[in-house]
């Protein structure tokens, strides 16, 4: 009774033994299960994280670029009509501020025409599926002032329903008054070469009719000048040749002074003179030819002092 006794213990004690060795590796078990799951976790975590990372690197880049291009992002509900303006960095104080899901009419009441009837125009076509993007430049009217500013704007369509049509569109518009202003000067420096090619090509007109008279004197005196005999007339006409050289070459030195003006070769200055003494020395200029002539000083002429 005793062996059997012994015999009972100890096969109990075999499966208290047993029952141990299970225990310890379903707790075994278990922990790798728990470190598995912990790895994942872990693995999941870091994915998150990158995810978030990029996202924020994106949201950077995104913001960069609208600060860079000074640009305000606008969205247009097709559904409710209305239109909402997001992030701005235009940058000017003067902008026209765009409340939430304002209506389409409210915000096409602060367009100039015929802008605003060329923007009803460009949502249509973007509502109709005609275009998928378009641009358009436009006159806003700042509230309470009289000022005006220009604007461009570019819309694509950013959502379409189940049929394909367009439900909500994104746009950026930014501030173009710099560029019109240098358009506008480049229009008026355009006019002002065009009317100077007019100018020259009259002035060159004239100039050619100018040089063609005593040029035609000089030629003709000078072949008939060798078949006269007399003395008078021959001095006559060696006056003559001389006057109208002088006259072509003062042409010819005041077409030089204009070219180096327009060139800028030659300064104008500004300074005093005697009017006297210049009327003095036009007349001395003078003085031999009008005595040739036969000429008189008129009643009205500067005495001489």
């Amino acid at each position: 009774m005793v062996q059997t006794l012994c015999w009972t213990a100890w096969h109990n004690l075999l499966r208290l033994d047993i029952l141990i060795w299970v225990a310890g590796v379903f707790l075994s078990l278990l922990a790798v299960c728990g470190l598995v799951w912990q790895h994942r976790q872990y693995r999941r975590l870091q994915k998150s994280l990158n995810v978030l990372s990029q996202l924020n690197l994106h949201t950077v880049e995104y913001d960069l670029v609208l600060k860079a291009m000074k640009l305000a992002i606008w969205r247009v509900d097709l559904r409710a009509n209305t239109i909402s303006f997001g992030t701005d960095y235009r940058g000017s104080t003067d902008n026209v501020v765009i409340p939430v899901n304002t209506s389409l009419d409210a915000f096409f009441q602060q367009v100039e025409e015929p802008y605003a009837t060329q923007l009803r125009e460009m949502l249509e076509d973007l509502r109709s599926g005609r275009v998928d993007i378009d641009h358009r430049q436009y006159r806003m009217k700042v509230p309470h002032t009289r000022r005006t500013y220009w604007g461009e704007t570019y819309v694509t369509v950013e959502h379409r329903d189940l049929n394909g049509r367009p439900q909500t569109l994104v746009g950026a518009s930014t501030r173009i008054d710099h560029q019109k202003e240098m358009e506008e000067q480049l229009i008026v420096a355009r006019n002002q070469a065009q009317e100077s090619d007019r100018l020259k090509s009259a002035f060159l007109a004239n100039m050619s009719h100018e040089i063609r008279t005593p040029l035609n004197a000089i030629i003709g005196f000078s072949d008939v000048l060798p078949s006269v005999d007399d003395p008078v007339e021959r001095q006559h006409l060696v006056d003559l040749i001389r006057q109208n050289n002088a006259h072509l070459l003062r042409l010819f030195d005041d077409m030089v002074n204009m070219s180096k003006l327009e060139a800028s070769e030659t300064a104008v200055r500004r300074e005093h003179f005697s009017v006297k003494q210049f009327i003095d020395e036009q007349l001395e200029r003078f003085e031999d030819a009008a005595r040739k002539k036969m000429l008189t000083c008129a009643a009205t002429c500067v005495p001489r002092m």
